[in-house]
C-alpha cells in the first residue's frame, strides 16, 4: 500500500509539472485561479480513480484468495490441472 501511495506521489508530481499536455492545460485558460481549479480538479478526478482501482483489487483478492487448488487439496501436484 505504501508503494502505491509513494508511486502516485512521484507520478502526479512528474505529470502534473513537466508533461506538455498539462502544461497547454495551464495555458489555454484565461487566469491562473483558472489553471489552479483545473489542476485540482484533474488531481481529485486521478485520486478517485487510484482509489477505486485500489478498492477494486482488494475486492478481487478477497473474492480469490481462497481459490489455490494446491492449498485446498482438490489437486495433490502443482502440474496436474484437475483431479484424478
Amino acid at each position: 500500500m505504501w508503494s502505491i501511495f509513494i508511486g502516485v506521489i512521484f507520478s502526479s508530481t512528474a505529470q502534473y509539472t513537466y508533461i506538455q499536455t498539462q502544461a497547454q492545460r495551464y495555458m489555454c485558460v484565461k487566469d491562473t485561479t483558472s489553471a489552479e481549479k483545473v489542476a485540482w480538479t484533474n488531481y481529485i478526478m486521478l485520486v478517485s480513480m487510484h482509489i477505486l482501482c485500489l478498492w477494486v483489487g482488494c475486492l478481487l483478492y478477497n473474492k480469490y484468495s481462497q481459490c489455490d487448488r494446491l492449498r485446498t487439496k482438490i489437486i495433490s501436484r502443482s502440474y496436474q490441472v484437475k483431479e484424478k
